[in-house]
């Protein structure tokens, strides 16, 4: 194809195809018919060189609807060109689509005028800006700017040069993003709720910051008027009207998304973003932006409350590769808490057990203190796609996982050893070793952790027959999976005055990243279960003197556990911590397994209960010679009231078993009552009745009190 032939085939198709109509009323002004045809000028100029090439002069509807289909699904679309006069210059055009991108203009002119040259600030030589729509495609509007740049010295051009294919990719990505949020928020793919949080955050940002006179927008002219105004009454009244203005007008975001959308897009690497779509990105900073609105707005009104926010997004990196992304915002609830990667997938290999994270993928937004907004992308280990299935099972499971996965990191203690204690635990257990026959005698204590690791005080008295090695020997001798530090080895005293008892003081130090559970807290029981393994392998048969009780302690939870079945590993967590809060400890292992499971039974049914209407919940059952009871409610603040009410009753210890405990944002207290008598019983749960009856009232107090509305009261 000669050049004269494409030239005039371009010019005929755009004249056709690509003729714009500007948005603003028809005029027979000679000024605007030309201001019009300047930017039709330009606009050609930026119609990407493929849509002419491949329509050749033939135009059909079809084709020209497939034309302006591919067209709006590649805008924004920006460009630039240089010029030399004086020190030189840059141009810098835009199309972008008009609807719901309302600011693009401006900001894309502050980040050139900021960023093009670092360091400098570039004042505009000129600008042209038109909305327009194509004739043959009215329905849709798009928005045109051209600005000129003018350099102050010759050495601003390469290093324009080197900045600006970042700057065009970080605007129109940012671009993309606002348009894909302010698109969500006008369909229903949010709830109504989430909207107006949104719109009352935005509304609320005008009593903060207003803007500049000569950048005032629609909302600043409304904060002026809202200014004028005193009465409480009156703001309310009007703050509530715009909010439904704005609700039927979502495309009215403050211009400020794109400078908290490019803050986000500022954690995107070049190799994240060359391997995705423009258009996945873009959601993916949109759905952050909304994200961040409504966690604030949601803490605002439940400051002491975990708040979640989830979304996981199809996709596909280049190639074949099928990933799901994963955006998550949650909010910490104290300093010390922690919540990272790790926690975030392992949460997903609970849910997906063969699920692993993609590289370089996870992006992490802390700029807030106590907002975190996670991205990361997961994939099957054989690269297949994810069945519609497994992607159930992480929009179900996978939001109340992420909640128990938040850690609480535990400052390490410091506390010198008590030298008398361990005096007396060596003069203690020697005492036990009266006869050659005895084994060795230990105490186990927990000491301290670190990061990384956790410590155990271990005190060992043993004898020392013939053959015997010394302990010091004894760990050349053996391949052990513990680190063991022996702080002193001392005489203990002679058996018979002949054979010598060795008092060993050393530590055991393991790695206890192998023993945190599923919420991330350190399971010290599991720990001493190993060193207690370990250390047989090292001495053999020994006599553990303060495990006693511990040993009992598994032996029941065991038992209670395979009674339950299968369904203990689906609530392992819960089941521990209800079977470790009785009360008193001793009756952990005195009560049957059969009796521990009914009030399990009892605590799993009153969690399912809808507390919104009475808000708290009372259950009871009876088997044999036992009463059982266990209240729900959404406050803790209950526990006292119930405590104080019971122990009028005088009811002995060893006849009433109680378990308190906290359970995401409820609390539970149960009761074990072993009474044949049918008054006895009746007393308590009227009593326990009375209690959170009185308990109510007074929580309802306190809350109109603080000058909050509680909707369970």
């Amino acid at each position: 194809m000669s050049t004269e032939y494409a030239e005039s085939t371009r010019e005929e198709i755009f004249s056709s195809l690509f003729r714009i109509r500007a948005s603003f009323a028809p005029s027979n002004d000679i000024t605007n018919e030309k201001y019009v045809a300047a930017a039709q000028a330009m606009i050609d100029q930026m119609i990407p060189e493929s849509f002419w090439l491949e329509l050749g002069a033939e135009i059909s509807p079809d084709s020209a609807r497939a034309c302006f289909f591919r067209f709006s699904r590649q805008v924004p679309l920006l460009d630039y060109r240089t010029f030399s006069t004086a020190s030189g210059g840059i141009i810098v055009r835009m199309i972008c689509q008009s609807e719901f991108s309302q600011g693009a203009g401006r900001y894309a002119s502050d980040i050139f005028s900021r960023w093009l040259v670092p360091s400098k600030q570039l004042d505009s030589e000129g600008c042209l800006s038109i909305d327009f729509s194509f004739d043959l495609c009215p329905e849709k509007r798009y928005f045109f700017s051209q600005e000129v740049f003018r350099f102050t010295h010759p050495s601003d051009l390469p290093s324009a040069l080197s900045n600006i294919p970042h700057l065009i990719e970080g605007i129109r990505l940012n671009i993309l993003a606002v348009y894909h949020a302010r698109n969500i928020a006008s369909m229903k793919s949010i709830t109504l709720e989430q909207r107006n949080r949104i719109i009352q955050e935005n509304i609320s940002s005008l009593f903060l910051s207003p803007a500049a006179t000569h950048e005032r927008s629609a909302y600043d002219q409304i904060h002026q008027f809202l200014l004028k105004l005193s009465e409480e009454e009156k703001n309310g009244l009007v703050k509530k009207n715009i909010a439904n203005l704005i609700r039927n007008r979502p495309q009215n975001f403050d211009r400020d998304v794109f400078y908290e959308m490019t803050a986000f897009s500022a954690y995107f690497n070049p190799h994240f973003s060359a391997l995705r779509d423009p258009r996945h990105i873009s959601r993916v900073i949109a759905m952050h932006y909304l994200f961040k609105k409504s966690l604030f707005v949601e803490i605002q009104n439940a400051p002491n409350e975990r708040h979640l926010s989830f979304k996981l997004l199809k996709s596909q990196l280049t190639g074949t590769d099928p990933v799901i992304g994963i955006l998550v915002g949650i909010n910490l609830l104290k300093e010390s808490e922690r919540f990272d990667k790790k926690h975030l997938m392992g949460a997903v290999q609970i849910c997906l057990p063969q699920a692993i994270n993609v590289a370089d993928s996870f992006i992490v937004d802390g700029r807030d203190e106590k907002i975190r907004i996670f991205y990361l992308e997961i994939q099957k280990q054989n690269r297949q796609p994810f069945s519609i299935q497994e992607v159930r099972v992480l929009q179900r499971e996978l939001p109340p996982l992420l909640k128990k996965q938040v850690e609480n990191v535990v400052h390490p203690i410091f506390m010198p050893r008590n030298e008398e204690e361990v005096l007396r635990n060596i003069v203690l257990l020697s005492k036990q070793i009266k006869f050659l026959r005895d084994l060795p005698h230990l105490t186990i204590h927990y000491e301290k952790q670190t990061d990384a690791e956790i410590s155990f005080l271990i005190v060992l008295v043993r004898l020392l027959r013939e053959n015997d090695l010394p302990f010091k020997e004894l760990l050349k001798n053996t391949q052990s999976n513990l680190r063991i530090a022996v702080d002193e080895i001392r005489s203990a005293g002679t058996l018979k005055r002949r054979y010598p008892k060795e008092a060993v003081i050393f530590r055991a130090i393991l790695d206890k990243s192998h023993f945190f559970r599923k919420d991330y807290s350190l399971d010290l029981k599991r720990a001493r279960q190993k060193v207690v393994s370990e250390l047989k392998l090292l001495l053999g048969e020994f006599r553990d003197y303060n495990g006693g009780m511990i040993h009992k302690q598994d032996e029941a939870l065991e038992q209670l556990r395979k009674l339950i079945g299968e369904a203990a590993a689906d609530n392992e967590i819960l089941l521990e911590n209800f079977f470790y809060s009785l009360r008193p400890g001793i009756m952990q292992t005195v009560h049957p397994p059969e009796t521990l499971k009914i009030l399990y039974d009892l605590l799993l049914e009153s969690l399912k209960d809808d507390l919104a209407i009475k808000g708290f919940s009372l259950k009871v059952a009876m088997n044999g010679k036992y009463f059982f009871t266990m209240i729900t409610a959404a406050a803790p603040t209950f526990k006292e009231e119930v405590q104080t009410a019971v122990s009028k009753l005088k009811i002995p210890s060893y006849d009433l078993t109680s378990s308190f405990l906290h359970v995401q944002e409820l609390a539970t207290i149960g009761f074990i009552f072993r009474s044949d008598e049918i008054e006895r019983r009746t007393k308590l749960q009227q009593t326990l009745l009375e209690a959170m009856l009185k308990w109510k009232i007074n929580f309802s107090c306190q809350i109109k009190a603080q000058g909050k509305t509680n909707p369970i009261l």
